[in-house]
């Protein structure tokens, strides 16, 4: 059986840096990280953010490998000594939705971005082409531009389509699945297999399955989720009889993707398309321990009959909804970003002065009309002028809270 990772030392001490490194992105002023980086250096908490505000980041180089050494040498005696995580429910999304996080320490997020950076090798190899978010490059865009391509290109293909969602899928993963996949996949690499485990055996304590937030819970949860689409992928067909060819293999799906736990099937046939979702279905559910939500809906994707008469419904993905001819946004999305831009608009009419919170909030729903066919509403309402606004007073506001800084220092 093919193994992978069988090359990938995490015991080197450029890996545990690296690991620091990319745990300490954008965060390296915060004061608890600053607090473990003083234990760890002649430097206090308050040197060592005059030196992140003088652009003398290089100077803690020092302290990350002492504290590199440190880990490393928990990691080399396998006992990670990690204190107990924290839990918190917040509030995030258009949709409001509530979040149960588990707040680890930094000690702790450290030793997970080490496992993560080990088990990329696995991740690529086992990942579907069409398994999305939370893949570098594989986003809401790849995901669009997948499904609108085949519902553009190929109608016979998705004539019929399928979409289902796991239900509460991070907190319902069967560690001992996960951990039994893992010990399959990477058992030559004694070190990395301890690790992960020893990280899973953690989350298990809890009861809670994987952590959302961590961030080798994402890449875990789509490695745990690829059993299914390569499942989906090619082991799918019925056998048939041809007067031409005798018996042949049909297959039961067209295409399918994945956004997380969100899953999209499409066919030509709706007998097939049911066929493979129970099948679907079975696998989830005896060989994962997931279900599906019992929101899943069956649905004939948007045509027009003969006489131009408009029938069925179109996809829905990663906020995009797909029609035949054009793709536009969610309602929900749709409205917010219009309010965003309109609040902007209207602050700049009366005179008064657009705040970095509106800017923000306005430019970072840009890029949803960007890559939808709203053009007309965009040159209607001037959204291309006033993102170009925001970014400008946000370019200013930011010169401007840096010279403060330097002034302050």
């Amino acid at each position: 059986m093919k193994t992978y990772c069988k090359n990938v030392d995490i015991e080197d001490i450029s890996m545990m840096e690296l690991a620091i490194r990319n745990c300490f992105k954008g965060k390296w002023k915060r004061r608890d990280i600053r607090n473990l980086l003083s234990r760890h250096c002649e430097y206090t908490p308050g040197k060592i953010l005059k030196l992140l505000k003088t652009g003398n980041k290089h100077m803690l180089d020092g302290a990350v490998h002492n504290l590199a050494l440190e880990l490393n040498n928990r990691l080399m005696n396998r006992e990670l000594s990690l204190p107990p995580t924290v839990s918190r429910t917040v509030i995030e999304g258009a949709k409001q939705k509530e979040r149960n996080l588990e707040i680890e320490s930094y000690e702790h997020q450290i030793f997970d971005h080490l496992a993560d950076l080990g088990l990329q090798e696995l991740f690529e190899k086992k990942f579907g082409t069409w398994q999305c978010a939370s893949i570098k490059g594989r986003g809401q865009l790849y995901t669009k531009k997948g499904v609108e391509k085949w519902i553009r290109t190929d109608p016979q293909g998705t004539k019929v389509a399928i979409q289902c969602d796991v239900r509460k899928c991070y907190q319902n993963i069967d560690i001992d699945v996960l951990i039994a996949m893992l010990e399959r996949d990477i058992h030559k690499n004694k070190p990395l297999l301890w690790l992960t485990r020893k990280l899973l055996l953690i989350m298990k304590e809890k009861d809670k399955g994987l952590f959302v937030g961590s961030v080798i819970s994402k890449d875990l949860a789509n490695y745990y989720m690829s059993y299914l689409y390569h499942y989906a992928e090619s082991e799918l067909t019925v056998t048939r009889r041809s007067r031409r060819n005798g018996l042949i293999k049909v297959r039961l799906l067209s295409h399918q993707a994945m956004y997380m736990d969100d899953v999209f099937l499409s066919g030509s046939n709706r007998k097939y398309l049911m066929m493979a979702f129970r099948k679907i279905q079975q696998c989830l559910e005896r060989k994962l321990h997931l279900e599906f939500k019992e929101s899943w809906r069956f649905y004939y994707v948007e045509y027009e009959d003969k006489y131009g008469v408009s029938h069925g419904c179109p996809a829905d993905l990663a906020g995009y909804v797909y029609k035949r001819n054009c793709t536009v946004l969610r309602d929900h999305i749709f409205l917010k970003g219009r309010r965003a831009f309109k609040k902007v608009k209207t602050y700049l009419m009366k005179g008064y002065e657009v705040t970095q919170r509106m800017a923000q909030r306005a430019v970072s729903y840009y890029g949803w009309f960007k890559n939808s066919n709203l053009h007309q509403f965009m040159e209607k309402y001037g959204i291309e002028e006033l993102q170009k606004y925001c970014k400008r007073r946000l370019s200013y506001l930011s010169k401007r809270n840096r010279t403060k800084e330097a002034l302050a220092c």
